[in-house]
């Protein structure tokens, strides 16, 4: 046992040293007559409002703004939006005092501009104190753990993953890694150095290359292309080669299990500790059997959660399905969409992957405690 502990973490630390460098992006960007800027404004007045009808029947609100705008280059300009007049629709309806992002186009010298949201950064970062203020009070000095362990993994992803993938780097392979070095870096920020982290790090390690080799699996024979993600459009221009979708599907796959893993694992995990801390004694058989009478729970209660949790994530697309209209004509036709496709993938792998990693904390964590603890 003792030596495939130090076989473990020599294979994980020489499979992370290239990968600690940042990368550096690059902008593209180009030159023409043509320009476009985003700017935040304010409201003023609503000159106008009509209701109209749309080509399928839908009542459709035309607005006139008068805006004036908080920042960018027309800071403390009035501006007129002739949304009636163009028969231009917005993706809200506007009221005065309302902060919107206005999107203002030129080209040879001419301005147009439109409304193109309203303006939620500030209830968002309201939002965002109220769940640090929570996490504090309620967590206290292990939910500020917790919080800088939340910082690590935004570094790490926004920093390392998505740099190297956009520089054409294996999605799959750097998504594994980066995996790997927010375990071993998130585990010990919130718990220490200790044998409950040391044991979560090695069960969420395992847990998550089984989740990738299922995903790996099941993408590649249900050919599912990454397309089917609403982002994807959008990212055509930034990588020219269009194979590399499915891989980015996986990389996706792979950060939406290690997110719900770890709390199933350190479940576990702490199960184990419970047991073992009442009656230390325990063979480490009895300790699995114990703790994983516990697991099956958690299993059990784990498995209507994990679909609710899908389904609210996914509630348009079941109304859509409902709806039995084209290209949800059938049961069969519906789950044969990839849309329908990927989010199943998505929904099982996660659950299968959820369900594998509680006998694999379990037992790892058993004998884990049992050989160290009866060293101390």
């Amino acid at each position: 046992m003792k030596k495939l502990h130090k076989l473990f973490w020599v294979i994980l630390l020489t499979l992370l040293f290239p990968f600690y460098s940042f990368a550096q992006t690059e902008d593209n960007v180009s030159y023409s007559n043509y320009s476009e800027e985003n700017f935040r404004a304010k409201i003023v007045e609503v000159l106008d409002e009509q209701t109209t009808t749309g080509q399928s029947g839908e009542q459709i609100t035309l607005q006139n703004l008068k805006l004036l705008a908080i920042d960018g280059s027309m800071e403390g300009e009035e501006l007129i939006f002739d949304g009636i007049g163009k028969m231009t629709t917005t993706s809200q309806i506007y009221h005065k005092g309302d902060k919107v992002l206005v999107l203002a186009q030129t080209q040879d010298g001419q301005i147009e501009i439109q409304p193109i949201d309203v303006w939620r950064v500030n209830p968002l970062i309201y939002l965002a104190l109220f769940f640090l203020v929570v996490v504090a009070v309620i967590g206290r000095w292990r939910g500020l753990r917790a919080l800088l362990s939340l910082v690590i993994t935004f570094i790490i992803i926004f920093f390392i993953t998505i740099p190297l993938i956009a520089r054409g780097m294996n999605p799959i392979l750097i998504t594994s890694v980066s995996a790997m070095i927010i375990i071993i870096t998130s585990m010990p920020a919130i718990y220490g150095w200790n044998m409950k982290s040391q044991a979560a790090i090695i069960s969420i390690t395992i847990s998550i290359i089984i989740a990738v080799l299922l995903s790996y699996l099941f993408v590649k024979a249900c050919r599912l292309t990454g397309f089917s993600e609403e982002e994807a459009v959008f990212l055509t221009d930034t990588f020219k080669n269009h194979q590399v979708f499915p891989g980015l599907l996986l990389a996706a796959f792979s950060l939406g299990a290690l997110g719900i893993l770890d709390d199933v694992v350190l479940t576990q995990i702490s199960s184990v500790e419970q047991i073992k801390r009442t009656n230390p004694h325990l063979h480490p058989v009895e300790v699995y059997r114990r703790s994983m009478r516990i697991g099956v729970d958690h299993i059990t209660s784990m498995i209507n959660t994990l679909f609710l949790a899908y389904a609210g994530s996914a509630f348009f697309l079941l109304f859509l399905i409902k709806s039995k209209e084209p290209p949800f004509n059938n049961f069969f036709e519906t789950i044969n969409n990839e849309v329908v496709a990927t989010e199943i993938v998505r929904t099982l792998v996660g659950s299968v992957g959820l369900i594998l990693a509680i006998p694999i904390a379990t037992y790892i964590a058993s004998f884990y405690f049992f050989k160290y603890s009866s060293k101390n």
